[in-house]
């Protein structure tokens, strides 16, 4: 049996991280999570993030089954954390943990106020610290802080934290236009992405640079998308879902014009958003010259 590319890039860095002595490595699965490469380790915690729908072709067309795969990461003896989940979810996955025999993490009580567009004050004992980001950046920050405290049992001595993460509401210029970067590639992730762009940049129409992998479910993030959008732009992407996403957006009525990347360039004075997959990311920023992030 031959090792996927995932498998084999994961046994690489695992070597490295080896190699390198590291104290702490943080693993995210790639797909799922109960045959998941990554779940050959031995952690010291468990985190599920918030559970949406993604990869239904492989994990499962339910957030039940989708839940299941997830929950593959738990071990006898090990403690989770959850980020917040639909009700349902929440009651699904801890009774998988109790049968899986995983005993669930308390932390003490994390309060965050808005203080502001893209400002989040988070508070507890011994705790105030201010988060500069979108909204679902600030949710994934909390739950972050809460494994930090589940496995030091302090809280960081950081005061201010900024969100900076290549790919999720980067925002680059190159002095004439303004592109939001984002990766965004399920309907949860879109419908954060575009609450964030409704906070933070209230009354923005975007010309959207859209494409996906043929098994993301294109259509609720097109419908997403829409109100947000001035026009979209598809590229064709070799091994992406060009012909059914053009067609959906001809059917819908939805202004779009089909392009080829090298053809494509950023107009001065116009706001762009670039998502759908990070493939197309990459591909999209060499586009914008040496641009700058905002």
């Amino acid at each position: 049996m031959e090792l996927t590319y995932f498998e084999a890039l994961t046994a690489l860095a695992l070597l490295c991280f080896e190699k390198a002595g590291l104290d702490y490595v943080i693993l995210e699965t790639g797909l799922g999570g109960r045959l998941d490469a990554t779940n050959i380790s031995s952690p010291l915690l468990c985190v599920l993030t918030p559970i949406g729908y993604d990869h239904t072709q492989i994990l499962g067309r339910s957030l039940f089954k989708i839940a299941y795969e997830k929950a593959g990461i738990l071990k006898k003896g090990i403690f989770f954390l959850m980020g917040h989940q639909r009700p349902l979810i929440y009651l699904w996955l801890r009774i998988l943990a109790f049968f899986r025999g995983a005993p669930f993490k308390t932390t003490p009580i994390l309060r965050a106020k808005k203080s502001g567009p893209g400002i989040t004050v988070f508070s507890a004992p011994s705790l105030s610290l201010t988060f500069y980001g979108p909204r679902f950046a600030s949710e994934n920050f909390c739950l972050a802080l809460r494994s930090y405290y589940a496995l030091c049992h302090q809280w960081p001595k950081t005061q201010i934290f900024h969100h900076d993460l290549s790919g999720r509401f980067e925002i680059l210029s190159n002095g004439t236009a303004s592109v939001v970067f984002d990766g965004a590639h399920n309907p949860m992730a879109v419908a954060k992405l575009c609450q964030a762009l409704e906070d933070l940049l209230p009354g923005t129409k975007f010309v959207t640079v859209f494409n996906c992998m043929p098994d993301k479910e294109y259509k609720k993030m097109l419908t997403k998308l829409a109100p947000l959008t001035e026009s979209f732009f598809i590229p064709d992407v070799p091994g992406f879902s060009s012909e059914e996403i053009c067609l959906f957006l001809t059917r819908q009525q939805i202004p779009f014009e089909r392009i080829k990347p090298e053809q494509f360039n950023f107009l001065p004075d116009k706001a762009y958003l670039v998502t759908g997959s990070f493939y197309l990311l990459d591909l999209f920023r060499e586009k914008l010259g040496r641009g700058k992030k905002t």
